[in-house]
């Protein structure tokens, strides 16, 4: 049991490790096309790549390593706990800013406040990751799930505005990606 603890234990780490790869990626690539952008100050520039830096770091904490571990990567096919799971959700979204979620006033049905312009960068940086995974632009995701996400008028006008880009970054890095099998 040991045994196979550890083993997936180490699957889910290099799938942590593999997905922050992928956002430093996408962040390295977004760069390059955001050349002589005015807006780009050192300031932004270096809180967006500091966000990038500590992508999802939470992710191994003890309250969400094994929670995410023992639901994605159960030993022997054990039933998922749900409520475990929950709760390292709940740490995680309460602990990064890159999640929308982590926005939502709670108490109050529907409310919720305008994200940061460098929380809405990381946060495209990560969906552009998850994007080159899974294999679909960053904006085909999006439009299938936006119904579901509680944002902010101005957000929502943020992620229009700059989705493009994103997809753009998911055009250059899925060659390189199949070429390198990886």
């Amino acid at each position: 049991m040991e045994d196979e603890q550890t083993k997936k234990e180490e699957e889910y780490s290099s799938y942590i490790n593999a997905h922050i790869a992928n956002v430093k990626l996408v962040w390295k690539v977004i760069q390059d096309q955001l050349v002589g952008e005015f807006w780009l100050d050192d300031f932004v520039w270096h809180e967006i790549d500091s966000l990038i830096k500590h992508h999802d770091e939470s992710k191994f904490s003890l309250e969400e390593f094994d929670a995410y571990r023992q639901y994605f990567y159960p030993i022997d096919n054990a039933t998922k706990n749900e409520r475990f799971f929950s709760r390292g959700w709940l740490h995680h979204i309460h602990n990064n800013s890159h999640h929308w979620e982590y926005w939502i006033i709670p108490g109050a049905k529907d409310s919720v406040l305008e994200m940061d312009f460098t929380s809405i960068f990381e946060m495209l940086c990560d969906w552009c990751a998850m994007s080159v995974k899974f294999l679909n632009k960053p904006s085909e995701w999006y439009n299938e799930n936006k119904s579901k996400m509680l944002l902010h008028d101005a957000v929502a006008a943020v992620i229009d505005r700059w989705l493009p880009l994103f997809d753009e970054a998911y055009s250059r890095i899925i060659p390189q990606k199949v070429t390198n099998n990886g």
